[in-house]
């Protein structure tokens, strides 16, 4: 999530500012449940959804080089944490300044009742030699053509410890959510 601006040359170079989604997750471990992967947090509980990457393309002089959810980063318990979602982007023909916040960097979600935690969120700015370099957690960015944002949003910590948890049910609902071991971890049950 980052709120950019800067001048559409697609547009007559008329500025431009708005708020992106295009990528989220947090979902904490429940105790019926696991995670509802687009929570966020509590005050939203999942009612804000991810943009779409199309529209804004069209909408904005930007290119989305990927989205998606990074295996085995959620918080493995009785009911699990949501994994982290990760997205890079970045300017197309002009520079844009991206204003954004990323909690969970420094201090991981941590699980209840013996649950696990998430993984940590981070974030980077790719240059034109492909090198990621480390940005705060908290920024104002200028973004060149040729420099992308790369974010991973930090996952979400589960809910009580993870022996309980039946192992055929970690087999049947994990490898659907994309995670890259076919079995179930360990820890998982």
């Amino acid at each position: 999530m980052a709120v950019i601006s800067g001048r559409n040359p697609r547009d007559g170079n008329r500025p431009f500012m708005n708020s992106l989604f295009l990528m989220h997750t947090g979902g904490p471990g429940a105790p019926q449940a696991d995670a509802w992967l687009t929570t966020v947090h509590i005050g939203d509980l999942g009612l804000c959804y991810l943009d779409s990457v199309e529209v804004d393309e069209l909408r904005y002089p930007i290119h989305v080089l990927r989205r998606g959810i990074l295996a085995d980063t959620e918080g493995a318990g009785r009911h699990c944490g949501a994994p982290a979602g990760i997205c890079e982007y970045g300017p197309v023909d002009t520079t844009i300044e991206a204003w954004f916040s990323s909690d969970g960097t420094i201090n991981a979600p941590l699980g209840v009742r013996g649950g696990q935690p998430g993984g940590r969120s981070s974030q980077f700015k790719r240059g034109r030699d492909g090198q990621l370099t480390a940005v705060a957690p908290a920024a104002a960015s200028p973004w060149r053509p040729a420099r992308r944002s790369y974010p991973s949003v930090a996952a979400a910590a589960a809910m009580a410890r993870p022996s309980p948890r039946s192992r055929a049910r970690s087999a049947r609902i994990w490898p659907k959510a994309g995670s890259a071991r076919r079995a179930p971890r360990p820890c998982m049950g």
